[in-house]
C-alpha cells in the first residue's frame, strides 16, 4: 500500500467522502489516488476550499478535509485554518513540497517553498512536515486522531511529493482513551452528577450554562434532556443558542452582543453550571467581573487549559461530553434532585419569565422584522443548516433566531419543528466565508442551504458562485445590503465622527448584485424592506441555486450596543 492510498483509506475510514482543493504540480499523486475513493470538488481559490472543508465538517460533525499545492497554494489555506482553530473544528489541511527542508541563511532555498509547519503550528493542534515512508502512517494516524479527540480542531500535514507513491510502513498508532477528571484525579459519573444535585440543592437561583462544545461533540439532544431533568432556566453563548431553542427553560444568549435578559438572569444566579462553555468573563471587566465574584460555577470543559483560566469559586471537571452526557448519568441527576423543593425552582423559572418578559426590547428594532419573517420562512421550506457570515448582520439574524424561534418569545408565537442550525464564523470572525461553507453543507447534507451574507463579504469569495452555478447546487444566497461596510462604519462613527472607506460616499462601493447573479446564471430576486417589510420567499423546493437581495436603510446598524462598564442588561437601543 502506497503512502497516498494509505492516506486516501483514512479519510475514508473517518468518513470523509468528498474532499475540497485546487490542484498543483507536487499534489497531483494525491488527487489521482484519491478520486478513486472520494468525491473530488474543484474550488475556484484555495481559500474557498478550506471553507468548504469547514461547512462539511460543521455541518456534519464530522472531518472536513481540504488541499493545495505548495507556495501560494498553501498560504491561502491559513486564514480557513485559524478559523477552524478558533471553532474547535476537525479539518484536515494537505500540501505537500517538492524538496526536503534544511535551516539555511539563504533568501530563497526553492521557489515556492520555506518551512509550512512554523507559519500554522500555533493554528492547529498538529503540524507535521512527512517526509519519510518509515512514519508516514504513524504521523497520519496520529493527525487524524488529533482532529476527533479531546478539544476538536483543525491539524496540516506537508507531504514530500517524491513519497505519495512509495510503499508505506503501516503501524496503526490510534488513541482511544477516554476520560472524566477532576482535580487531576479520576470522577465516576455518579460523583458529578452528587456534585451538581448538591449544588442545586444549596442554590436559590441554579442555571445551566451551555456551549459550542455541546454541538461540536453531538451531544445536542443529551443536553436538552439533561437541562429537562434538572429542570433549572438555561442560557448560552451566541454560538450555541440552536441546541435549546425549542425548550421552555431556554432564555437566550449572553455576553456584550447577547440579549438583556439573558445577561440579567445570568446576573441573579447564585450557580452557574457551566457545560462545554468557555465561560471566558474578563475579570477586569466592571461589566462581568461581579458575575464572576458573587456566583459559584461547576465547570465541565474538555479542553483543561480552558479550566485553567481562573475563577472563584469553581468546581472544574475535565471530561469529553460524549462520554459523560449518557443516559446512565442523566438518570442519576433525575434521582438525586428529586430532593430540591420543586416548588423553589418553578418559581425561579417564573421569575425569569417575568424578567424576558419585561426587557424584551429588541423586538422593537425594525430591521429585525423582516430577518424574523426570513428564518421562520426557511424553517417552514425545511432549511436544516443556514451559514451566517461575518458583520452587522450576524447580530441581526442572532437576535432575529431569538424572536422567531425561542419558545418563551414574546412575539407571535409559529410552530416550532425541525429549527435551522446556524453555522457562523466564531471568534476568528471570518469576512467572506458563507459561500464557500455554504457549498460544504450541502456536499455533506445533500439538503438545501441558505447562506446570509452582507454586500461586503459577498464578494470576498464570490468567485465560488461559479462552482454553485456549474454544480446546479440549491444554496439561497440573501445578500443583506445595507450600501457599507456596516461594522466598520460604525465603529468610525463612535471614535472619530466620519467615515473613511465605508460609505459610498467615502470610497466603498457596493456591487451590481443583480448583474452579478446574471453573470454566474443564477436567478435573481430583489425584496426592499423599507417598502415591504413582508418576505415570503418560498424555499420548500428549492433545486437550483437563487440570489436574493435584502435592500436595507444604510442607516440600520448594530444595535442594541452594552456600552463598556454598563450593567450587564444595561443595552443601548
Amino acid at each position: 500500500m502506497t503512502v497516498a492510498q494509505y492516506l486516501v483509506n483514512k479519510l475514508v475510514d473517518f468518513g470523509a467522502t468528498d474532499v475540497f482543493g485546487v490542484p498543483g504540480g507536487v499534489i497531483l499523486d494525491f488527487v489521482y489516488e484519491a478520486q478513486k475513493q472520494v468525491r473530488l470538488h474543484l474550488n475556484y481559490h484555495e481559500q474557498a476550499s478550506g471553507f468548504a472543508a469547514l461547512g462539511y465538517a460543521q455541518s456534519g460533525r464530522s472531518l472536513g478535509v481540504c488541499y493545495a499545492t505548495r507556495g501560494p497554494g498553501f498560504t491561502n489555506l491559513l486564514t480557513p485554518m485559524a478559523d477552524a482553530y478558533y471553532c474547535s473544528v476537525p479539518v484536515l489541511f494537505i500540501t505537500a513540497h517538492s524538496k526536503k527542508y534544511e535551516k539555511s541563511d539563504l533568501f530563497l532555498q526553492c521557489e515556492q517553498e520555506f518551512d509550512t509547519v512554523s507559519m500554522c503550528q500555533d493554528i492547529t493542534k498538529i503540524a507535521a512536515r512527512i517526509e519519510s515512508v518509515k512514519n508516514a502512517a504513524q504521523i497520519i494516524d496520529e493527525a487524524l486522531d488529533a482532529t476527533l479527540h479531546e478539544r476538536r480542531g483543525p491539524v496540516f500535514l506537508d507531504f514530500l511529493s517524491g513519497i505519495f507513491n512509495a510503499e508505506a510502513e503501516i503501524e496503526d498508532t490510534r488513541n482511544t482513551e477516554k476520560f472524566v477528571r477532576g482535580d487531576d484525579q479520576p470522577i465516576s459519573f455518579r460523583r458529578i452528577a452528587e456534585l451538581i444535585a448538591d449544588g442545586i440543592a444549596h442554590a436559590e437561583y441554579p442555571v445551566l450554562l451551555i456551549g459550542d462544545g455541546i454541538s461540536q461533540t453531538k451531544t445536542n439532544d443529551a443536553a436538552c434532556d439533561l437541562a429537562d431533568k434538572l429542570n433549572i432556566p438555561v442560557l448560552s453563548s451566541r454560538f450555541a443558542q440552536s441546541i435549546a431553542i425549542n425548550s421552555p427553560l431556554y432564555f437566550g444568549f449572553i455576553g456584550s452582543h447577547g440579549t438583556a435578559y439573558a445577561n440579567k438572569i445570568l446576573s441573579c444566579a447564585d450557580l452557574i453550571i457551566s457545560v462545554g462553555n468557555r465561560i471566558h468573563f474578563n475579570r477586569a471587566s466592571k461589566t462581568f467581573a461581579p458575575i464572576a465574584n458573587n456566583a459559584r460555577f461547576i465547570r465541565v470543559d474538555v479542553d483543561e487549559n480552558e479550566l485553567n483560566n481562573p475563577l472563584p469559586n469553581s468546581s472544574c471537571l475535565l471530561c469529553d461530553l460524549r462520554i459523560l452526557l449518557c443516559k446512565d448519568f442523566i438518570d442519576s441527576i433525575k434521582t438525586l434532585i428529586n430532593g430540591k423543593s420543586q416548588a423553589s425552582l418553578r418559581s425561579w423559572v417564573e421569575r425569569c419569565r417575568t424578567i424576558k418578559a419585561e426587557m424584551c426590547n429588541v423586538m422593537r428594532i425594525p430591521h429585525l422584522r423582516s430577518m424574523v419573517q426570513l428564518l421562520q420562512t426557511a424553517q417552514r421550506g425545511r432549511i436544516e443548516n443556514i451559514c451566517v457570515d461575518v458583520g452587522n448582520h450576524e447580530f441581526w439574524i442572532s437576535y432575529a433566531y431569538e424572536m422567531a424561534f425561542s419558545e418563551n418569545r414574546i412575539a407571535p408565537k409559529a410552530e416550532i419543528s425541525g429549527v435551522p442550525c446556524l453555522l457562523y464564523s466564531k471568534s476568528f470572525g471570518v469576512l467572506g466565508c458563507a459561500i464557500p461553507k455554504s457549498t460544504g453543507v450541502y456536499q455533506k447534507t445533500g439538503k438545501p442551504v441558505l447562506c446570509l451574507t452582507g454586500d461586503q463579504g459577498f464578494m470576498f469569495n464570490v468567485q465560488e458562485l461559479h462552482f454553485i452555478s456549474k454544480s446546479n447546487l440549491p444554496i439561497v444566497v440573501v445578500v443583506l445590503n445595507n450600501h457599507a461596510s456596516g461594522m466598520i462604519r460604525d465603529l468610525e462613527k463612535k471614535k472619530y465622527g466620519f467615515f473613511s472607506k465605508t460609505t459610498p460616499e467615502d470610497g466603498y462601493y457596493p456591487p451590481n448584485i443583480e448583474q452579478l447573479a446574471s453573470a454566474f446564471d443564477i436567478a435573481y430576486h430583489f425584496y426592499n424592506t423599507d417598502e415591504n417589510p413582508a418576505f415570503n420567499f418560498d424555499f420548500s423546493n428549492i433545486d437550483k441555486p437563487i440570489i436574493i437581495e435584502l435592500q436595507y436603510d444604510d442607516a440600520a446598524d448594530k444595535l442594541p450596543h452594552l456600552p463598556t462598564g454598563n450593567l450587564p442588561w444595561d443595552f443601548n437601543y
